[in-house]
């Protein structure tokens, strides 16, 4: 559409299924994890081939749809392993196993941005959902060679609302999830709003092609990477509030720097950003584990992401209303394009 609010709209999409978490976190405490999380790989494996079926602008709404699974996936899959991991792992090495997932992770946001942008301008958006599509495959395929015993999931015979809303119950009473909970939701409440103006940035303020962005994914990957690897060697003599407090401080003046248009401070700039990141998140993650029994981390890890996304959600979509005002003051219709 050539529209930078329909962009934001997309990464919308992508976040509201966050708004029903709850529900998730109950079905991975009551199932086993690994086989939901292969069962959530087949079914998106499928569910990105329906992209093949956009030909147009009137064809949105399967973007947004698919946007909305892969949202949801993407929320069902990390808390069933952020509890899986608590299964497989003593809890001492439980910091150093989320910081190397992590690190992989943002590894592949050195490759993964960049190989989806160039099949995007060289073959159009059906090379990467297949692409896309094989790598849930693959993923499951990984997962069904791995060999773990899990607990026997316990049942209670209270209300199944009730046993949904335990998580939230658990991050109330608990100092250390209760304040990280607070301080990130006020973070994200102004961060949503960057995620729509970076489409502005790089066309309007850096005059590159919309594509660009896989070019910031990669710095910002760059980034955590690097900080990933730190957390490594360093997260067995930090304290997690320590290390999630200068995560947050990296991400503060990796945004502040993005208010000029030069391209080279931009780029430091999203690196310095998303090395404040995973900080963030591996101290959150390991406090999870660490501070939750295992029979509640998933309902835990659902609420802590309807906790964290519902501002991040909001902020996101009165960020691309934001932009389409801006364009429609500018004379550029929304959509147009």
């Amino acid at each position: 559409t050539g529209s930078n609010s329909m962009a934001g709209l997309t990464i919308f999409a992508m976040a509201a299924p966050s708004l029903f978490a709850p529900a998730g976190g109950l079905l991975i405490d009551r199932t086993g994890r690994l086989r939901l999380m292969i069962i959530t790989d087949l079914l998106m494996a499928v569910v990105m081939l329906t992209l093949f079926a956009v030909d147009g602008p009137s064809d949105l709404w399967i973007l947004f749809a698919v946007a909305a699974a892969y949202g949801a996936s993407m929320i069902v899959f990390g808390s069933a392993r952020l509890a899986l991991l608590s299964t497989m792992l003593p809890e001492h090495m439980l910091g150093q196993a989320n910081a190397a997932l992590r690190t992989v992770r943002e590894s592949l946001r050195l490759v993964g941005p960049l190989t989806g942008a160039g099949l995007f301008a060289a073959f159009g958006g059906e090379a990467v959902a297949l692409l896309d599509s094989v790598s849930f495959l693959c993923s499951a395929g990984f997962l069904l060679a791995i060999r773990v015993s899990e607990p026997r999931p316990q049942r209670t015979e209270r209300h199944w609302l009730t046993e949904s809303m335990a998580g939230f119950r658990h991050i109330r009473r608990e100092p250390v999830l209760r304040g990280m909970t607070y301080t990130t939701m006020a973070t994200l409440a102004v961060v949503g709003v960057i995620e729509t103006a970076l489409f502005v940035l790089v066309t309007d303020g850096l005059h590159k092609p919309v594509e660009f962005i896989g070019v910031l994914s990669a710095a910002q990957g760059a980034g955590a990477v690097a900080a990933g690897i730190a957390a490594m060697a360093l997260i067995r003599r930090l304290r997690l509030l320590l290390l999630y407090s200068t995560g947050l401080c990296l991400l503060a003046a990796g945004i502040l720097a993005l208010i000029t248009e030069s391209l080279p401070v931009v780029l430091v700039a999203i690196a310095v950003s998303g090395a404040g990141i995973p900080l963030i998140l591996i101290a959150i993650d390991t406090a999870i584990q660490t501070r939750t029994p295992n029979a509640l981390q998933g309902r835990v890890s659902t609420a802590l992401e309807v906790a964290l996304s519902t501002p991040q959600t909001l902020s996101i979509a009165a960020g691309a209303a934001l932009v389409a005002v801006v364009e429609i003051a500018a004379g550029r219709a929304p959509g147009a394009g």
